[in-house]
């Protein structure tokens, strides 16, 4: 489809991350300062795709989509080489302070992921991107043609997915039950904080 069409919902999507950026570095469900008191602190995220991933020591790692790069700052600790790629300037701060402080260093790139291999101009042993990157998706087939000439010969790409459903549930008293708390559908947009904008 034509950019034009996607223009209106892409300025409002990134609004809404510029928005987000600097309250979720402030807000108790990231703790960054956490990350910066404990030199060994890996995210909870990068834990769990790191059992699939395995060893990332000295392996270019570019990640799509960060926010504000907890999951970029927990792999480069792992050892990789990370390169960071975000569309919203806010996030770029964010995660560029957070290595900062942390003392690690994460190249952070501030643009369209859907241009990624027009604006680094190279490739990488893992493309890497964590759960609820797609939602915010206007186009997924320029967006996977930009991760695949990213991706190096030989390399990887890694996605672990989350969709937006998932919101709607919660255990039940037993934590053996799955029930359904909120509408799935709605005559809106979905709007939320968890998911990492494009």
């Amino acid at each position: 489809m034509p950019e034009e069409i996607f223009a209106a919902e892409v300025a409002a999507n990134q609004a809404n991350w510029e928005a987000r950026a600097m309250l979720h570095a402030k807000f108790s469900f990231y703790n960054v300062d956490r990350y910066v008191a404990e030199p060994e602190l890996i995210s909870g995220v990068v834990e769990w795709d790191r059992r699939i991933l395995g060893d990332v020591k000295g392996l270019d790692m570019l990640h799509l989509q960060f926010h504000i790069g907890t999951d970029s700052l927990s792999w480069a600790r792992l050892g990789a080489r990370v390169t960071g790629l975000d569309f919203s300037r806010e996030s770029l701060r964010a995660a560029e302070e957070l290595c900062r402080r942390a003392g690690a260093e994460v190249t952070f790139v501030q643009g369209d992921v859907r241009r990624a291999h027009q604006l680094l101009k190279r490739q990488f042993d893992i493309v890497y991107t964590s759960v609820g990157v797609l939602c915010w998706l206007p186009d997924i087939y320029a967006w996977a043609e930009a991760v695949a000439a990213c991706v190096r010969p030989g390399g990887r790409f890694y996605i672990r997915g989350g969709h937006p459903l998932i919101s709607t549930f919660e255990y039940g008293r037993d934590d053996t039950l799955l029930v359904c708390r909120s509408h799935y559908f709605t005559d809106g947009g979905w709007t939320g904080s968890y998911f990492r904008g494009w």
